[in-house]
């Protein structure tokens, strides 16, 4: 079920750039620091639509950072 964090979240990723940003670099905290709470399938979904922008042309490759910080895709 997607909840309208999860709704609000993609809605702001297509509008606000410095969120865009911050989600990039701490994909987890930047969602804590903004008062988002998703699901674990929800993260992945938004997850792998971060990585579909970066392989589409639309978004910068610091997307492709696993938000663990311990390895790259």
């Amino acid at each position: 079920m997607i909840t309208s964090a999860y709704r609000e979240v993609v809605n702001r990723l297509a509008v606000d750039a410095s969120f865009r940003t911050r989600l990039a670099a701490d994909t987890e905290g930047a969602l804590r620091a903004f008062g988002y709470r998703l699901s674990e399938d929800e993260y992945v979904m938004l997850w792998e639509r971060m990585m579909n922008e970066v392989l589409q042309g639309r978004a910068s490759e610091a997307y492709l950072d696993c938000p663990c910080g311990g390895h790259k895709w």
